[in-house]
């Protein structure tokens, strides 16, 4: 399963406002982490997602999902999860 550091984090630059000591702090001392531990991470689901879908390149599914997620459509927090349990699933199957 692909891990990602802090670098390849801030390569990607996936989230908002976030500059490097913030993603370090979020890492808490782990050298890498998994699609599913990006998933659980402590800050807003949108930033996740948005994580997430960068990890993923941008797959046309996943896009029509963050338009979803990012239009300011009426989505609510459970299906905003769904939304990113789905994506983290995507992700690990294209890590095989």
């Amino acid at each position: 399963m692909r891990r990602y550091t802090v670098d390849d984090i801030m390569h990607l630059r996936p989230f908002r406002g976030c500059g490097r000591a913030r993603v370090t702090e979020l890492w808490s001392g782990r050298e890498a982490l998994s699609a599913r531990e990006i998933a659980a991470l402590d800050m807003p689901v949108d930033d996740r997602v948005s994580a997430l879908l960068r990890l993923l390149a941008y797959r046309w599914t996943a896009l029509q999902i963050a338009l979803t997620v990012f239009t300011g459509a009426s989505v609510s927090e459970a299906d905003s999860q769904k939304y990113l349990n789905w994506i983290v699933e995507m992700h690990e199957e294209s890590a095989r």
